[in-house]
């Protein structure tokens, strides 16, 4: 924990040379917090730190060691997937492409960085990416887009996100108005430049940043003598060229030697001219040497092999991935095969069932109809009844003796009603019977 807190102190350090120029000191802090954060292993401030040193790298003029650092720092954010880290680095690889006038490959690394930029949303990773975006345009001459591009990266850095930092904005004013003070100077615009150089100048001298201040008098510079005014322009180039030499901005330096060979030979003056004009050149030699410029190819190739290197395991995970997918995909289709399958064959039997539910329940309510209807009808005495040969009362199951219509009409429906047949009339009543007062007569005897 000490250490990660030692390598958070060194970088912080770093950080804070680099802003103030001050790039031996950045690169001897950044430098502690690399080692420590190597020995963690901690790959998330390793592309931090490297990132940082490739920028120290990167404003000193030494191209080889910044894109070396600045290539490591990549492989770290590619391997935690950070969009927005890869975005910033990517665009540093590009300006540094751009700086050795390799055009083609920084419009590449650049484009690939806005499309992850825009992809993460980062406001001030889209303004810090439009910016170099538009700074490659205007360097090709492409200025109605490079000019689009600067408002767009204006207006991304003005976004009001709590992710924004208001030092993040103020980083946003000093590129966007250099670089349309500039552009506008290249434009045939150069008056319109000079009230934004201005207050460039202004803002640097109150913040004390010397890099900006030379980066705005060499601009300063390249107006003034676009108007003619060579006098001014001489001193705002030498001005520039002094700030640069102090804080080892040797890029910024070479382009205001340039400028002043530039100047000194229009104004006639040819022994100062040749002066300036050799030291750009040995300057230059330092800087674009062809050792140097074999050894940035021989990056940029392994750079573009590591490139392809994760290309291709982000395919391979692809297709894993894709191929789980598939399993996945099949196993459920099966499953659901064999589900739908039994369901089939459930509902097949289910309905066998019904019918064969629905044909007993038929024959069973027919069968029902049937039994309540005799049921209804007939209720029948079966069986040996005993019954006495003279009284003919007839006993029942628990021995007691009872009349025949008691007997009977307690166990059928039958009813009985009593009349006197023409048998037993004249015996009962002798003279005095009268046959014609019964409700029935005698059966005819059976032949």
């Amino acid at each position: 924990m000490q250490d990660s807190a030692t390598a958070m102190d060194a970088n912080s350090r770093g950080l804070t040379h680099l802003n103030e120029a001050r790039y031996d000191s950045a690169l001897m802090e950044l430098g502690t917090a690399l080692r420590i954060r190597r020995a963690l292993d901690d790959s998330a401030g390793l592309g931090r730190t490297l990132n940082s040193i490739g920028s120290a790298y990167y404003q000193m003029g030494q191209y080889e060691a910044a894109l070396d650092a600045f290539l490591e720092a990549l492989v770290f954010r590619r391997a935690e997937g950070d969009q927005q880290g890869i975005a910033r680095i990517l665009v540093n690889i590009g300006k540094t492409y751009q700086d050795w006038r390799q055009y083609e490959q920084a419009a590449q690394v650049i484009r690939e960085g806005r499309a992850l930029a825009d992809s993460s949303g980062h406001p001030f990773v889209i303004g810090y990416v439009l910016n170099a975006l538009g700074d490659l345009e205007a360097e090709l001459g492409q200025f109605a887009a490079a000019r689009a591009n600067y408002h767009a990266s204006l207006r991304a850095y003005a976004t009001h996100d709590p992710r924004m930092a208001a030092t993040d904005s103020a980083t946003g004013w000093w590129l966007n108005t250099g670089s349309l003070a500039r552009l506008l100077t290249r434009e045939g615009k150069p008056r319109e430049a000079l009230p934004l150089l201005d207050s460039l100048i202004a803002a640097a001298r109150r913040t004390s940043s010397m890099r900006a201040e030379a980066r705005a008098h060499l601009f300063l510079s390249q107006a003034r003598g676009a108007l003619g005014e060579r006098r001014a322009a001489i001193a705002a180039a030498e001005h520039s060229l002094e700030l640069s030499y102090r804080i080892t901005q040797r890029v910024l330096a070479l382009d205001a030697l340039a400028q002043l060979a530039e100047l000194e030979r229009e104004a006639g003056n040819a022994p100062r001219a040749l002066a300036h004009l050799r030291a750009h050149n040995a300057l230059r030699d330092t800087i674009f040497s062809q050792s140097t410029s074999q050894r940035i190819a021989s990056l940029q190739a392994r750079a573009e092999t590591e490139r392809l290197h994760a290309e291709r395991r982000r395919q391979e995970g692809t297709i894993a991935r894709q191929r789980i997918v598939v399993a996945l995909s099949t196993a459920v289709l099966l499953l659901a095969g064999a589900m739908l399958l039994m369901l089939f064959r459930f509902n097949l039997r289910l309905r066998e069932r019904r019918r064969e539910l629905a044909a007993a329940n038929t024959t069973l309510e027919a069968t029902n109809a049937e039994l309540r209807t005799a049921i209804s009808e007939v209720r029948t005495l079966k069986g040996l009844i005993p019954i006495c040969a003279n009284c003919k009362r007839i006993r029942d199951d628990e021995g007691f003796w009872e009349a025949v219509e008691t007997y009977v009409g307690e166990r059928s429906h039958a009813m009985f009603s009593h009349s006197i047949c023409t048998s037993c009339g004249p015996e009962l009543y002798g003279d005095d019977w009268n046959p014609n007062e019964s409700s029935s007569t005698s059966r005819p005897p059976k032949k």
